[in-house]
Protein backbone atom coordinates (compact mmCIF):
# COMPACT_ATOMS: atom_id res chain seq x y z
CA UNK A 1 0.00 0.00 0.00
CA UNK A 2 2.92 1.91 0.86
CA UNK A 3 4.56 1.89 -2.38
CA UNK A 4 1.00 2.83 -4.55
CA UNK A 5 0.98 6.44 -3.00
CA UNK A 6 0.72 7.48 -6.12
CA UNK A 7 -2.12 9.08 -8.15
CA UNK A 8 -2.81 5.32 -10.13
CA UNK A 9 -5.14 2.55 -9.86
CA UNK A 10 -4.91 0.86 -6.96
CA UNK A 11 -6.47 -3.19 -7.41
CA UNK A 12 -8.09 -1.71 -10.20
CA UNK A 13 -10.29 1.44 -7.66
CA UNK A 14 -9.69 4.47 -8.66
CA UNK A 15 -7.22 6.48 -5.89
CA UNK A 16 -9.43 9.01 -5.58
CA UNK A 17 -12.20 6.94 -4.15
CA UNK A 18 -9.84 4.69 -1.97
CA UNK A 19 -7.43 7.51 -1.28
CA UNK A 20 -9.26 8.50 2.30
CA UNK A 21 -9.77 4.95 3.81
CA UNK A 22 -6.24 4.06 2.71
CA UNK A 23 -4.73 7.08 4.53
CA UNK A 24 -6.90 6.14 7.54
CA UNK A 25 -6.25 3.19 7.71
CA UNK A 26 -2.10 3.14 7.43
CA UNK A 27 -1.39 4.68 10.99
CA UNK A 28 -3.44 1.72 12.50
CA UNK A 29 -1.62 -0.88 10.40
CA UNK A 30 1.71 0.28 10.54
CA UNK A 31 1.34 0.24 14.69
CA UNK A 32 -0.71 -2.89 14.24
CA UNK A 33 1.18 -5.91 16.79
CA UNK A 34 2.82 -8.30 15.12
CA UNK A 35 0.71 -11.48 14.09
CA UNK A 36 2.56 -14.25 16.17
CA UNK A 37 3.82 -13.09 19.34
CA UNK A 38 5.20 -16.87 19.46
CA UNK A 39 7.98 -15.12 17.15
CA UNK A 40 9.14 -12.27 19.12
CA UNK A 41 12.01 -11.77 16.20
CA UNK A 42 12.39 -8.23 17.24
CA UNK A 43 12.10 -7.78 21.18
CA UNK A 44 11.88 -4.20 22.81
CA UNK A 45 13.40 -2.21 20.09
CA UNK A 46 10.42 -0.66 18.06
CA UNK A 47 10.67 2.24 15.63
CA UNK A 48 7.26 3.82 15.68
CA UNK A 49 7.46 6.68 13.66
CA UNK A 50 9.53 8.87 11.45
CA UNK A 51 8.59 11.80 9.23
CA UNK A 52 9.84 15.78 8.92
CA UNK A 53 10.51 17.54 12.00
CA UNK A 54 7.38 19.56 13.33
CA UNK A 55 4.63 16.91 14.92
CA UNK A 56 4.75 16.11 18.60
CA UNK A 57 3.73 12.63 19.18
CA UNK A 58 4.53 9.65 17.38
CA UNK A 59 0.83 9.62 15.95
CA UNK A 60 0.69 12.68 14.51
CA UNK A 61 4.52 11.77 13.25
CA UNK A 62 2.59 8.94 11.37
CA UNK A 63 -0.07 10.98 10.01
CA UNK A 64 2.29 13.81 8.66
CA UNK A 65 4.31 11.09 6.90
CA UNK A 66 1.52 9.47 4.85
CA UNK A 67 2.21 11.09 2.21
CA UNK A 68 5.59 10.62 2.06
CA UNK A 69 8.77 12.63 3.23
CA UNK A 70 10.77 15.28 1.73
CA UNK A 71 14.25 14.31 1.36
CA UNK A 72 15.24 17.80 1.77
CA UNK A 73 13.38 17.73 5.26
CA UNK A 74 14.88 17.48 9.06
CA UNK A 75 13.41 13.76 10.06
CA UNK A 76 12.44 12.35 13.72
CA UNK A 77 12.92 9.38 14.36
CA UNK A 78 10.44 8.04 17.70
CA UNK A 79 11.84 5.12 18.91
CA UNK A 80 10.93 2.83 22.02
CA UNK A 81 12.32 0.09 23.78
CA UNK A 82 16.24 2.32 23.79
CA UNK A 83 18.73 1.47 26.32
CA UNK A 84 20.18 4.50 25.27
CA UNK A 85 18.46 6.71 22.70
CA UNK A 86 21.95 9.12 21.98
CA UNK A 87 23.93 6.20 20.93
CA UNK A 88 22.08 4.43 18.77
CA UNK A 89 22.78 3.60 15.38
CA UNK A 90 20.76 3.51 11.85
CA UNK A 91 20.84 1.58 8.63
CA UNK A 92 18.56 2.39 4.92
CA UNK A 93 17.02 -0.74 2.96
CA UNK A 94 19.36 -3.22 4.78
CA UNK A 95 22.53 -1.54 4.40
CA UNK A 96 25.91 -0.88 7.27
CA UNK A 97 24.51 1.06 10.21
CA UNK A 98 25.59 4.51 10.68
CA UNK A 99 25.74 7.64 13.54
CA UNK A 100 23.05 9.51 13.17
CA UNK A 101 25.25 12.45 11.77
CA UNK A 102 26.11 10.53 8.80
CA UNK A 103 22.49 9.14 8.61
CA UNK A 104 21.34 13.09 8.18
CA UNK A 105 24.42 13.51 5.49
CA UNK A 106 22.67 10.28 3.59
CA UNK A 107 19.42 10.76 3.94
CA UNK A 108 19.17 13.70 1.23
CA UNK A 109 20.49 11.35 -1.19
CA UNK A 110 17.98 8.52 -1.14
CA UNK A 111 15.82 7.65 -4.31
CA UNK A 112 12.10 8.63 -3.98
CA UNK A 113 9.90 5.77 -3.64
CA UNK A 114 10.14 3.18 -0.35
CA UNK A 115 12.85 2.79 2.05
CA UNK A 116 12.49 1.06 5.38
CA UNK A 117 15.08 2.15 8.21
CA UNK A 118 16.25 0.03 11.05
CA UNK A 119 17.31 1.18 14.81
CA UNK A 120 20.66 -0.81 16.44
CA UNK A 121 20.94 -0.01 19.98
CA UNK A 122 24.70 -1.18 20.72
CA UNK A 123 24.27 -1.12 24.50
CA UNK A 124 21.73 -3.94 24.51
CA UNK A 125 22.53 -5.19 20.96
CA UNK A 126 19.10 -5.44 19.78
CA UNK A 127 18.39 -4.36 15.99
CA UNK A 128 14.84 -3.19 15.10
CA UNK A 129 12.25 -4.59 13.10
CA UNK A 130 12.92 -2.37 9.30
CA UNK A 131 10.13 0.45 9.29
CA UNK A 132 9.19 1.14 5.94
CA UNK A 133 8.73 4.96 4.70
CA UNK A 134 8.35 6.97 1.57
CA UNK A 135 10.55 9.85 -0.51
CA UNK A 136 8.07 11.92 -2.31
CA UNK A 137 9.37 12.90 -5.57
CA UNK A 138 9.67 17.10 -4.88
CA UNK A 139 7.58 18.69 -7.74
CA UNK A 140 10.25 21.55 -8.18
CA UNK A 141 12.65 19.03 -8.98
CA UNK A 142 13.57 19.19 -12.99
CA UNK A 143 14.49 15.61 -14.35
CA UNK A 144 16.85 16.08 -17.44
CA UNK A 145 17.99 18.60 -15.91
CA UNK A 146 21.18 17.17 -16.02
CA UNK A 147 21.99 14.15 -18.34
CA UNK A 148 24.15 11.51 -18.67
CA UNK A 149 25.84 11.06 -22.24
CA UNK A 150 28.46 8.47 -22.07
CA UNK A 151 29.48 6.11 -19.52
CA UNK A 152 32.52 3.70 -20.33
CA UNK A 153 35.80 2.27 -18.55
CA UNK A 154 38.05 4.27 -17.98
CA UNK A 155 41.23 5.66 -20.65
CA UNK A 156 39.26 7.59 -23.06
CA UNK A 157 39.11 11.64 -23.74
CA UNK A 158 36.06 12.15 -25.25
CA UNK A 159 32.24 11.38 -24.71
CA UNK A 160 32.54 9.67 -28.21
CA UNK A 161 34.94 7.60 -27.89
CA UNK A 162 33.69 6.93 -24.36
CA UNK A 163 30.56 5.50 -26.15
CA UNK A 164 32.34 3.16 -28.74
CA UNK A 165 34.44 2.01 -26.51
CA UNK A 166 31.21 0.35 -24.73
CA UNK A 167 29.88 -0.81 -27.64
CA UNK A 168 31.35 -4.21 -26.76
CA UNK A 169 30.84 -4.37 -23.14
CA UNK A 170 32.20 -3.02 -19.78
CA UNK A 171 35.28 -5.03 -18.51
CA UNK A 172 34.38 -4.42 -14.53
CA UNK A 173 37.60 -4.27 -13.55
CA UNK A 174 38.96 -1.88 -15.35
CA UNK A 175 37.45 1.18 -13.65
CA UNK A 176 34.82 3.45 -15.22
CA UNK A 177 34.78 6.92 -16.59
CA UNK A 178 31.28 8.99 -16.62
CA UNK A 179 30.48 12.09 -19.06
CA UNK A 180 27.20 14.05 -18.73
CA UNK A 181 25.89 17.76 -19.26
CA UNK A 182 24.80 19.72 -16.81
CA UNK A 183 26.84 18.85 -13.69
CA UNK A 184 27.68 22.10 -11.67
CA UNK A 185 29.55 20.39 -8.92
CA UNK A 186 30.69 16.76 -9.44
CA UNK A 187 31.72 16.74 -5.38
CA UNK A 188 27.99 16.80 -4.58
CA UNK A 189 27.13 14.18 -7.27
CA UNK A 190 25.53 10.74 -6.38
CA UNK A 191 25.27 7.37 -8.07
CA UNK A 192 22.91 4.98 -8.67
CA UNK A 193 22.97 1.57 -10.15
CA UNK A 194 20.35 -0.21 -11.22
CA UNK A 195 17.42 0.34 -8.40
CA UNK A 196 20.20 0.78 -5.65
CA UNK A 197 21.17 3.56 -3.47
CA UNK A 198 23.28 6.49 -4.07
CA UNK A 199 26.29 5.80 -3.69
CA UNK A 200 29.93 8.39 -3.40
CA UNK A 201 32.29 8.13 -5.98
CA UNK A 202 34.62 6.43 -4.19
CA UNK A 203 32.01 3.87 -3.13
CA UNK A 204 30.31 3.91 -6.58
CA UNK A 205 34.15 2.88 -7.86
CA UNK A 206 34.30 0.33 -5.40
CA UNK A 207 30.61 -1.02 -6.21
CA UNK A 208 31.65 -1.71 -9.92
CA UNK A 209 33.55 -4.97 -9.57
CA UNK A 210 30.53 -6.31 -7.90
CA UNK A 211 28.15 -5.93 -10.75
CA UNK A 212 27.60 -9.18 -12.54
CA UNK A 213 27.50 -9.73 -16.38
CA UNK A 214 24.85 -8.32 -17.90
CA UNK A 215 22.82 -5.33 -18.37
CA UNK A 216 22.84 -2.60 -16.06
CA UNK A 217 21.74 1.02 -15.75
CA UNK A 218 23.27 3.87 -13.91
CA UNK A 219 22.22 7.57 -13.45
CA UNK A 220 23.28 10.35 -11.60
CA UNK A 221 21.87 13.06 -8.94
CA UNK A 222 23.42 16.47 -7.29
CA UNK A 223 21.56 18.53 -5.19
CA UNK A 224 21.73 22.27 -5.81
CA UNK A 225 20.54 24.99 -3.27
CA UNK A 226 18.87 22.44 -1.03
CA UNK A 227 17.23 20.29 -4.53
CA UNK A 228 18.42 17.37 -6.07
CA UNK A 229 18.47 16.78 -9.63
CA UNK A 230 18.49 13.53 -11.57
CA UNK A 231 19.92 12.25 -14.60
CA UNK A 232 17.96 10.02 -16.81
CA UNK A 233 19.07 6.01 -16.31
CA UNK A 234 21.84 5.27 -18.89
CA UNK A 235 22.12 1.74 -19.90
CA UNK A 236 25.28 -0.57 -19.96
CA UNK A 237 26.86 -3.72 -20.17
CA UNK A 238 29.18 -5.83 -17.86
CA UNK A 239 31.08 -8.49 -20.64
CA UNK A 240 31.53 -11.93 -18.86
CA UNK A 241 35.24 -12.30 -18.15
CA UNK A 242 36.60 -14.46 -20.41
CA UNK A 243 37.42 -17.35 -18.06
CA UNK A 244 34.09 -17.34 -15.79
CA UNK A 245 34.36 -19.91 -13.13
CA UNK A 246 31.80 -22.63 -13.27
CA UNK A 247 30.49 -25.40 -11.43
CA UNK A 248 30.66 -28.64 -13.93
CA UNK A 249 29.99 -31.58 -11.42
CA UNK A 250 29.56 -32.20 -7.19
CA UNK A 251 30.36 -35.52 -5.39
CA UNK A 252 32.09 -36.85 -2.68
CA UNK A 253 35.92 -37.38 -2.74
CA UNK A 254 37.13 -39.89 -4.54
CA UNK A 255 38.88 -40.27 -8.19
CA UNK A 256 36.14 -39.63 -10.62
CA UNK A 257 36.31 -38.08 -13.45
CA UNK A 258 33.34 -34.89 -14.12
CA UNK A 259 30.93 -36.95 -15.74
CA UNK A 260 31.45 -40.22 -13.56
CA UNK A 261 31.36 -37.40 -10.75
CA UNK A 262 27.79 -35.88 -11.92
CA UNK A 263 26.50 -39.25 -12.17
CA UNK A 264 27.55 -40.55 -8.99
CA UNK A 265 26.48 -36.84 -7.62
CA UNK A 266 22.55 -37.62 -9.16
CA UNK A 267 22.80 -40.98 -6.34
CA UNK A 268 23.04 -37.92 -3.46
CA UNK A 269 25.71 -37.13 -1.35
CA UNK A 270 26.52 -38.88 2.03
CA UNK A 271 27.99 -35.08 3.82
CA UNK A 272 30.48 -37.20 5.74
CA UNK A 273 32.54 -38.48 3.03
CA UNK A 274 34.13 -35.40 1.75
CA UNK A 275 33.09 -32.45 -0.72
CA UNK A 276 34.58 -32.67 -4.12
CA UNK A 277 33.22 -30.61 -6.72
CA UNK A 278 34.82 -29.99 -10.40
CA UNK A 279 35.23 -26.28 -11.49
CA UNK A 280 36.11 -24.92 -15.01
CA UNK A 281 38.25 -22.01 -15.30
CA UNK A 282 40.27 -21.45 -12.01
CA UNK A 283 43.43 -19.75 -12.36
CA UNK A 284 44.87 -20.89 -8.73
CA UNK A 285 42.68 -22.98 -6.77
CA UNK A 286 44.22 -21.55 -3.62
CA UNK A 287 41.83 -17.99 -3.80
CA UNK A 288 38.61 -20.30 -4.09
CA UNK A 289 35.63 -19.01 -2.06
CA UNK A 290 33.16 -21.50 -1.68
CA UNK A 291 29.27 -20.99 -0.46
CA UNK A 292 26.10 -23.25 0.20
CA UNK A 293 22.90 -22.03 -0.60
CA UNK A 294 23.76 -18.28 -1.04
CA UNK A 295 25.24 -17.48 2.36
CA UNK A 296 28.58 -16.80 3.73
CA UNK A 297 31.89 -16.65 1.49
CA UNK A 298 33.93 -19.85 3.10
CA UNK A 299 37.59 -20.63 2.49
CA UNK A 300 38.48 -24.37 0.81
CA UNK A 301 39.02 -25.75 4.69
CA UNK A 302 36.05 -23.81 6.16
CA UNK A 303 33.54 -25.26 2.78
CA UNK A 304 34.78 -29.13 3.65
CA UNK A 305 33.68 -28.30 7.83
CA UNK A 306 30.17 -26.26 6.32
CA UNK A 307 29.22 -29.46 3.79
CA UNK A 308 29.35 -32.04 6.77
CA UNK A 309 26.59 -29.61 8.47
CA UNK A 310 24.67 -29.74 5.69
CA UNK A 311 21.06 -31.15 6.44
CA UNK A 312 19.69 -34.01 4.30
CA UNK A 313 17.68 -32.20 1.11
CA UNK A 314 18.42 -30.30 -1.73
CA UNK A 315 21.74 -27.64 -1.99
CA UNK A 316 23.18 -25.15 -4.20
CA UNK A 317 27.23 -24.56 -4.33
CA UNK A 318 28.71 -21.34 -5.94
CA UNK A 319 32.62 -20.75 -6.43
CA UNK A 320 34.61 -17.54 -7.19
CA UNK A 321 37.99 -16.76 -7.57
CA UNK A 322 40.03 -13.70 -5.94
CA UNK A 323 42.71 -12.63 -8.49
CA UNK A 324 44.80 -9.58 -9.12
CA UNK A 325 42.49 -8.34 -11.62
CA UNK A 326 39.83 -8.86 -8.83
CA UNK A 327 37.18 -11.08 -8.02
CA UNK A 328 35.59 -13.21 -10.88
CA UNK A 329 31.80 -13.17 -9.42
CA UNK A 330 30.51 -15.98 -7.90
CA UNK A 331 29.44 -18.90 -10.48
CA UNK A 332 25.70 -19.67 -11.13
CA UNK A 333 24.62 -21.81 -8.29
CA UNK A 334 24.82 -25.67 -8.85
CA UNK A 335 22.13 -28.04 -7.28
CA UNK A 336 23.31 -31.64 -5.33
CA UNK A 337 21.49 -33.82 -3.30
CA UNK A 338 22.53 -34.44 0.27
CA UNK A 339 20.98 -38.03 0.63
CA UNK A 340 22.85 -39.03 3.89
CA UNK A 341 23.06 -35.88 6.66
CA UNK A 342 26.03 -36.22 9.29
CA UNK A 343 24.26 -36.06 12.84
CA UNK A 344 24.64 -34.05 15.45
CA UNK A 345 26.45 -36.90 17.98
CA UNK A 346 28.41 -39.60 17.22
CA UNK A 347 29.43 -41.95 19.74
CA UNK A 348 33.08 -42.94 19.40
CA UNK A 349 33.79 -44.88 22.24
CA UNK A 350 32.24 -46.33 25.25
CA UNK A 351 33.67 -48.70 27.75
CA UNK A 352 34.63 -49.50 31.34
CA UNK A 353 38.17 -48.25 32.56
CA UNK A 354 39.70 -46.86 35.66
CA UNK A 355 41.71 -44.66 33.17
CA UNK A 356 40.61 -43.66 29.55
CA UNK A 357 42.68 -40.64 28.05
CA UNK A 358 41.64 -40.99 24.94
CA UNK A 359 38.49 -42.24 23.16
CA UNK A 360 41.28 -44.48 20.48
CA UNK A 361 42.44 -46.13 23.74
CA UNK A 362 38.42 -46.58 25.07
CA UNK A 363 37.98 -48.44 22.04
CA UNK A 364 40.49 -50.52 21.51
CA UNK A 365 40.22 -51.79 25.42
CA UNK A 366 36.42 -52.37 24.53
CA UNK A 367 37.15 -54.52 21.63
CA UNK A 368 39.77 -56.35 23.01
CA UNK A 369 37.83 -57.30 26.41
CA UNK A 370 34.44 -56.65 26.13
CA UNK A 371 32.64 -54.49 28.54
CA UNK A 372 31.76 -55.74 32.61
CA UNK A 373 28.33 -54.35 33.50
CA UNK A 374 29.85 -52.72 37.02
CA UNK A 375 32.28 -50.16 37.54
CA UNK A 376 33.59 -46.74 36.13
CA UNK A 377 32.50 -46.39 32.52
CA UNK A 378 33.80 -44.11 30.09
CA UNK A 379 31.76 -42.58 26.97
CA UNK A 380 33.56 -40.52 24.11
CA UNK A 381 30.73 -38.25 21.95
CA UNK A 382 31.73 -36.55 19.03
CA UNK A 383 29.48 -33.54 18.37
CA UNK A 384 28.56 -33.01 22.65
CA UNK A 385 29.17 -29.34 23.53
CA UNK A 386 28.07 -30.16 27.10
CA UNK A 387 28.15 -33.77 28.44
CA UNK A 388 25.58 -32.02 32.02
CA UNK A 389 23.04 -31.59 29.35
CA UNK A 390 23.26 -35.47 27.68
CA UNK A 391 20.92 -38.13 28.07
CA UNK A 392 21.22 -41.66 27.22
CA UNK A 393 19.26 -45.01 26.69
CA UNK A 394 20.45 -48.61 26.31
CA UNK A 395 18.94 -50.53 23.41
CA UNK A 396 16.31 -48.06 22.25
CA UNK A 397 14.50 -47.91 25.94
CA UNK A 398 14.08 -44.92 28.24
CA UNK A 399 15.76 -42.19 28.45
CA UNK A 400 18.57 -42.08 31.51
CA UNK A 401 20.32 -39.27 32.95
CA UNK A 402 23.65 -39.90 33.80
CA UNK A 403 23.06 -41.08 36.75
CA UNK A 404 20.24 -43.37 35.64
CA UNK A 405 22.30 -44.43 33.38
CA UNK A 406 24.98 -45.94 35.43
CA UNK A 407 22.15 -47.71 37.57
CA UNK A 408 20.29 -49.35 34.27
CA UNK A 409 24.07 -50.68 32.90
CA UNK A 410 24.92 -52.82 36.05
CA UNK A 411 21.60 -54.61 35.12
CA UNK A 412 22.31 -54.79 31.79
CA UNK A 413 22.36 -58.68 30.58
CA UNK A 414 25.55 -60.31 29.26
CA UNK A 415 25.40 -59.93 25.43
CA UNK A 416 25.06 -57.29 22.82
CA UNK A 417 23.23 -54.27 23.58
CA UNK A 418 23.32 -50.62 22.14
CA UNK A 419 23.98 -47.05 22.97
CA UNK A 420 22.21 -43.78 22.41
CA UNK A 421 23.03 -40.21 23.04
CA UNK A 422 20.96 -36.92 22.81
CA UNK A 423 21.88 -33.65 23.89
CA UNK A 424 19.31 -30.54 25.21
CA UNK A 425 20.63 -27.75 23.83
CA UNK A 426 19.26 -23.65 24.36
CA UNK A 427 18.58 -24.36 20.91
CA UNK A 428 16.47 -27.38 20.91
CA UNK A 429 17.14 -31.43 21.10
CA UNK A 430 19.71 -32.62 18.87
CA UNK A 431 18.35 -35.81 18.29
CA UNK A 432 19.38 -39.21 19.02
CA UNK A 433 23.10 -40.23 17.81
CA UNK A 434 22.85 -43.57 15.60
CA UNK A 435 23.05 -46.69 17.80
CA UNK A 436 26.22 -47.68 19.00
CA UNK A 437 26.95 -51.52 19.63
CA UNK A 438 28.58 -52.73 22.57
CA UNK A 439 29.08 -56.56 24.26
CA UNK A 440 28.71 -56.94 28.07
CA UNK A 441 30.89 -60.16 29.14
CA UNK A 442 30.76 -60.21 32.74
CA UNK A 443 29.35 -58.71 35.87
Amino acid sequence: VVAKLVHTDIEGISWAVAQNTIEAMLPTLRSAPAASAAEPAYEGLTITAICAQGPATAAACRASAIRGIDDDATWRVWVSGARDPSALRWAFDGGGSMSETTARTYFPYLSWGLHTITAYDPVSRMWSEPYAFTIYEPPAAVPGAIAITAFCNAGTDSAEACRTSAVAGLDRNEGWRIWARGVEDWSDVRYVFDSGNPLTEEQARDHFPLLYPGGHVVRILERRAGRRHRSGEYPFVIKPLASEISVSAVCNHGDLLPAACRAAGKAGLDAGAGFGPWLRGVENWNNLRYRFDGGSALTRDQAHAAFRDLDWGIHTVSVNEYRPSGATGWSAPYPFLISTAVPALTISAFCTADEVDTSAECRRLAESRGLRASGRWSVWVRGMENYDRARYRFDGGATLTESQMSDAFERLALGRHTLEVNEYRPSGETGWSPPYAFWIVAR
